[in-house]
């Protein structure tokens, strides 16, 4: 879906800003056999889930946790490389993997980044994790970076420019017990990865497909929800050029994508209001549930408040979501957890919209809070020909490096939750100082209107 933006997920890697990254290698252990990487000593594959003694193994913490070991799966739950004392042989573990003939050519600079985890020194001693990058006389390890124990940590540091060659020797090193590695990266900027799989989305609606048949209908006669075609009492689908009205304005600037609406486009007097509903969603296969969407209300104009409702029911149990929708005049995220009693097949939901200028967007349930952009954020709008952002991860300033000297930022927070409006005028750093350690997403718009947008890690 062109809009949703997983927590820290490999979708960044394949739609953030990719025409600005240059991957020179990687390997997420995800497919068997890794044929990226094999053992040093006699070349055999990497196993996945056959753990051997001085040999290392790839699988999740189903696999590699015992009972002196948490590789914190709700940190990390999928596959990865490690060795543990599942399966003791006695003496201290160690593996030493290889890949060659890395082509690391072709950038002007270089890093190398992963996500590790260590666990506190038990029976046989302390724990290491080591990487020897070597072509020809050209040596360098990192090691002493390893450093945070019993935490799945990203870890990124710059190589040496005398690596920017071709055919370079990668080896890693792990000794110890309780100990893995996962979302190695070779690049010439830092990547933002993430470890968790992603969410199971068990319903989502953006309005942008047309007819609606896979969901939502109009309650009372089952007929589809039509585009830019407002009758009175029912509800249609369009954006704010369409909604937009001499007394409502829908605020385009924070969401220009489709959305469900009813406004006084074509007054038919009295009071607006509407049901639409979508039957049999299967939301079971979860432990938990949340719903979570966006949504505008305008304050009172002439026919009284305006209100929105969601109500979720399988046979007894109903749950109506109405309080929470309490923002006026502005284009808001919202997410709640649901009842684990709708963990069910067959579940109905129904929306109700009423009053004037009220409309709803991008609608998910979820087993976890999808990071959602309304398609101001829309990744696939980057469009700022050279646009580099950097440094990512940083500390206190964001540099800019474009043609364009006129640029207007927006900072969001990882929810798609907007925090505040920069104008850079005949200037190219940002102050990120003011903000608290986290994960944002920067949307820049150039004076052509051209947008850019990034996901940025202060630290």
């Amino acid at each position: 879906m062109k809009k949703q933006l997983h927590l820290f997920t490999l979708f960044i890697l394949s739609t953030i800003g990719l025409n600005a990254q240059t991957i020179l290698f990687q390997e997420n252990f995800e497919s068997a056999p890794i044929t990226s990487m094999v053992h040093s000593y006699d070349n055999s594959e990497i196993p996945t889930d056959n753990l051997t003694c001085g040999k290392s193994s790839i699988g999740t913490t189903a696999f590699f946790n015992s009972t002196d070991l948490d590789f914190k799966n709700a940190e990390n739950s999928t596959v990865f490389l490690g060795i543990n004392t599942h399966d003791p042989c006695g003496g201290i573990y160690s593996t030493d993997l290889k890949a060659e003939n890395l082509d690391l050519s072709g950038v002007s600079q270089l890093y190398f980044q992963c996500r590790y985890f260590i666990s506190t020194p038990k029976d046989w001693g302390p724990s290491t994790i080591e990487f020897k990058f070597t072509k020809g006389s050209t040596t360098h390890e990192i090691t002493s970076e390893f450093t945070v124990e019993d935490a799945w940590t990203n870890m990124s540091v710059a190589l040496p420019t005398s690596l920017i060659q071709e055919d370079v020797k990668m080896e890693i090193k792990l000794g110890g017990e309780g100990i893995a590695i996962d979302d190695i990266y070779l690049a010439d900027e830092v990547i933002t990865v993430d470890p968790v799989d992603n969410p199971s989305i068990l319903f989502e609606e953006d309005f942008e497909t047309f007819p609606l048949t896979s969901s939502f209908v109009h309650s009372y006669d089952g007929a589809e929800i039509p585009q830019n075609n407002l009758e009175c009492g029912k509800a249609s689908v369009g954006d704010a050029t369409y909604f937009n009205s001499t007394n409502l304005d829908f605020l385009e600037s924070e969401n220009d994508s489709d959305y469900l609406g009813i406004n006084t486009e074509e007054p038919c007097g009295g009071f607006y209001n509407t049901n639409v509903k979508v039957e049999n969603v299967d939301l079971s296969g979860v432990s938990e549930l949340f719903f979570q969407c966006r949504y505008f209300l305008t304050s009172p104009l002439d026919w009284g408040d305006t209100s929105l409702k969601v109500t979720f029911s399988k046979g007894t149990t109903t749950h109506v979501i109405e309080s929470e929708f309490s923002v006026e005049d502005k284009w808001t995220n919202m997410s709640v957890a649901l009842p684990a009693a709708l963990i069910q097949e067959d579940v109905k939901i129904e929306i109700r919209l009423e009053g004037e200028g009220v409309a709803i967007d991008d609608i998910f349930v979820a087993d976890e809070v999808i990071a959602t952009d309304g398609e101001v954020l829309a990744i696939a709008e980057n469009n700022i020909k050279n646009m580099k952002i950097y440094p990512n991860p940083t500390t206190n300033i964001i540099n800019f490096e474009t043609t364009d000297s006129n640029l207007e930022v927006y900072i969001y927070d990882i929810q798609g939750i907007f925090i505040k409006q920069e104008n850079l005028k005949n200037q190219r750093i940002l102050d990120f100082s003011m903000l608290t350690n986290g994960v944002y997403i920067l949307k820049v718009k150039d004076s052509n209107s051209n947008v850019f947008v990034e996901k940025i890690i202060k630290n």
